[in-house]
Formats: C-alpha cells, sequence, structure tokens
C-alpha cells in the first residue's frame, strides 16, 4: 500500500506537471507600466545634536524612478540655522550638494532650532526642539560562551542609564566597534514605555555594578564583541516625529518585493512646502568601553 501511495502521488504530479506547461503560456500577458516622469522635488537630509561639531545639510532633487544617474545634488542654494535665542548661522556649499557650518556648534536643551533653505525661488522651512537627557551611567559587558537561540558566542555589552519622568521620551542608539558603525540590524530605536529585557537572562554583580534599579533595567546591545574592541554607545534623545520618520525609512528599505508588502510610499518627513527628508534636533551622549 505504501509503494501504491507513492506511485499514485508520482503519476499526479507528472500530470499536474504537463497541465502547467499547457496552460502557463496561454495566461502570460506583458503589462507595460506607464509611470509618467514630474517634477524634481528637493530632498533635506541633516541632523544637528548637542555634540559640538560643525552643522551640515544635504541638498538633492527626486528623480524618475528609472532613472540611471545618481540623484542631482543642490549647489546654490542658501541655508541658515537658527535657534529661538536670536542665533543664526550661515552655511556654506562644501560640494556635492552639502552645506556646512563654518565653526562648530552644539544645540542647547530646551532651545528650539529652524532650518531655513532658498533654492530657485522656493522656501523651505523646519524645526526641531532639544530635548533634555540624562548622561549614560556605565557601560559593562558579559561573555556568553555558548550560542543561546539567536545569540551568538561572545562579550555582549550593556548600558545603564536613567531617564528624565514621566515617560514619553524616544531613543536612537548608534554602536561602533573600534570606530566602526555597527549596522546590521538597521535603525536601533525605542521609547521609554517598556523595558523588559530579559531575554538575555544575565545575573548581574552588584559587586562590579551595582545596585540594579528595577525601573531602570539594563539595556542590551545585539552586536558580538572580542576581546581588545573599543565600544563606542551613542544615545540620541529625538522627538517622536524623528523617532516615526526613522522607523518607516526601515520599513521601506525592509521591503522584500512580495506580494504581501505593503505599498511603498515616502516617509513622512519634516520639511515644508512639499520637499521630502528630514531635519532632526538630538540630545546626544556618549559613552566607552574597552574589552580587555
Amino acid at each position: 500500500m505504501e509503494f501504491y501511495f507513492l506511485k499514485m502521488n508520482k503519476r499526479r504530479s507528472i500530470i499536474t506537471a504537463l497541465l502547467l506547461i499547457i496552460v502557463l503560456p496561454a495566461c502570460r500577458q506583458v503589462v507595460d507600466w506607464d509611470l509618467t516622469s514630474v517634477e524634481p522635488v528637493l530632498v533635506v537630509e541633516g541632523n544637528i545634536s548637542t555634540a559640538y561639531e560643525p552643522w551640515e545639510i544635504q541638498l538633492s532633487m527626486t528623480q524618475d524612478y528609472f532613472a540611471k544617474v545618481d540623484p542631482p545634488v543642490v549647489d546654490d542654494a542658501f541655508v541658515t540655522i537658527s535657534d529661538d535665542a536670536g542665533n543664526v548661522d550661515t552655511l556654506a556649499h562644501r560640494g556635492g550638494g552639502v552645506y556646512v557650518s563654518a565653526n562648530a556648534n552644539r544645540c542647547v536643551p530646551g532651545r528650539t532650532y529652524t532650518l531655513t533653505v532658498k533654492s530657485r525661488g522656493e522656501t523651505y522651512r523646519s524645526s526641531g526642539y532639544c530635548r533634555e537627557q540624562l548622561p549614560i551611567d556605565t557601560l559593562f559587558y558579559f561573555y556568553f560562551p555558548e550560542k543561546n537561540g539567536f545569540i551568538e558566542p561572545g562579550y555582549y555589552v550593556f548600558e545603564l542609564a536613567k531617564e528624565i519622568q514621566p515617560k514619553g521620551d524616544y531613543y536612537w542608539w548608534q554602536i561602533y566597534k573600534n570606530d566602526t558603525l555597527q549596522d546590521e540590524f538597521g535603525y536601533i530605536l525605542d521609547t521609554d514605555e517598556f523595558a523588559d529585557f530579559s531575554f538575555f537572562n544575565v545575573h548581574y554583580d552588584a559587586d562590579k555594578i551595582g545596585n540594579i534599579d528595577p525601573d531602570f533595567p539594563p539595556r542590551p546591545f545585539p552586536f558580538g564583541f572580542d576581546p581588545g574592541d573599543v565600544v563606542t554607545v551613542e544615545q540620541y534623545c529625538i522627538d517622536k516625529s524623528m523617532y516615526d520618520f526613522l522607523n518607516e525609512t526601515q520599513i521601506q528599505q525592509n521591503k522584500a518585493g512580495s506580494p504581501f508588502d505593503a505599498p511603498p510610499s515616502n516617509p513622512i518627513g519634516n520639511i515644508s512646502n512639499g520637499a521630502f527628508g528630514y531635519f532632526g534636533v538630538m540630545n546626544k551622549e556618549s559613552r566607552s568601553v574597552r574589552i580587555p
């Protein structure tokens, strides 16, 4: 009976394959999509933070979907960044559509910053508020000798940091291994609504790192490190609109092209007058640890 069952399945498979060969060519149809050309739109990219560094804004224009060249850059704009205390900084074009401030600047928590771009007879603006943030208390690491679920063997770094109450803060982390950004998992984003990181199942030694505040448990990062690595954690406190923009950007980048994907769309930015992109104002805290 078992042999007969297999034989019948094989026979049905052959018949099914023959039917597909006959039917599929008859169902095939070539569809030519008429993708019309549209007017280019300004694209703005740039973030400023509480770290002392030159402010930098990238300007370019959109192009048609099937264009075979890089997006055109904007090299003749007038770009300024001002705050609500009356300070104004004019950015100069450095080349390639990149506009840079003459000196290093930093955002001041509690102030609102406005980007103004004047290009080709149009004016574009965006504003952001620099939020308060507490420093990172400490970084520490644990060694995992064996694979445990998705956790590969290696050293893993944890962050201890408190945050300002009440809830409603949004964060973005960038992790560097010996000055190289670790980005294989995309943007690392989170809010202060939840703080359950128990999947690492680590016993924390109070003699080494002090008592753990149950309201602010250690935050793990999903990157394995080796002895001798210097790990730098950059923590950015951002607003909800930037959190949503980065999250939506990541969703669009991770589309697999399957029939189950939602239709592609541009993430909602914060630039006025119909421009695309985002101008971010962030509070940055940073700390490093070396794995011996």
